[in-house]
Formats: structure tokens, C-alpha cells, sequence
């Protein structure tokens, strides 16, 4: 699998999603879903926060590839629930062409520095 963030795929898209997840249903996300706390970095500013749920799957399917998804699964709520713990994203919306869904999707790449924190310390 590879990614590259700085790779221009021509046709105004800014990125290469050859590694990327198609999520489809919420079995398609990492199981997990007690609540868990991660340290995310962004440059010089660091935060804790803790998760759970649809919050928590998002965000660990993410620290392992970007994901693409269409209307059936609405991550965009869950992006937008982690946006103000200080979880950075890019949203790059109708990037791809998913076969036998409409054109609407966005694929969203994790831009934090992100690592969960073991239960009884680091």
C-alpha cells in the first residue's frame, strides 16, 4: 500500500488515495469502541483527549489509512465531533468515484499526529 499526501493527481485533486478505505457500514471501521484516550500533536501544541463509540473508530481507522466515504455511513459527523478536541483534518470532498454510488463523498486524511494512550499509562 502506498500514500503520499504530496502526490498531485491531476484534475484539481490534491491527493493520491491508492491506499485509502472505502467505508461502506460501520463494520468497516476498527471494532473498538470503549472510551480510550490519545494524544494528538499538532506542530508544537499537544492535547488529551478522550473518545468513544463512533468518535473512537473513526479516529483509530484513520490513524491507519485516510477514508473515503459515501452517503450510506455519515463520518462527517464524527470528524466534526473530534474538530474541536484539536483533531485535524483535510477534507477533500467528491475526489473519487465510487462504483454504483453517486458522486457525492469525501475522503478525509488525518493531518494530527495521533497515538492512543495504554490503559495504566504510556
Amino acid at each position: 500500500m502506498s500514500f503520499d499526501i504530496n502526490t498531485p493527481l491531476g484534475s484539481g485533486y490534491p491527493y493520491a488515495f491508492t491506499n485509502a478505505k472505502t467505508i461502506l457500514s460501520v463494520a468497516d471501521l476498527k471494532p473498538d469502541t470503549e472510551t480510550a484516550t490519545f494524544v494528538v500533536t499538532n506542530g508544537s501544541e499537544t492535547t488529551t483527549i478522550s473518545v468513544a463509540g463512533l468518535n473512537r473508530q473513526v479516529l483509530e481507522t484513520l490513524m491507519d489509512v485516510p477514508l473515503v466515504c459515501a452517503s450510506p455511513v455519515r463520518l462527517s459527523e464524527y470528524v466534526h465531533c473530534l474538530r474541536p478536541m484539536g483533531v485535524k483534518f483535510d477534507t477533500i470532498r467528491n475526489a473519487v468515484q465510487l462504483p454504483g454510488m453517486p458522486r457525492r463523498n469525501a475522503v478525509y486524511v488525518l493531518k494530527s499526529h495521533v497515538r492512543r494512550i495504554e490503559e495504566g499509562g504510556e
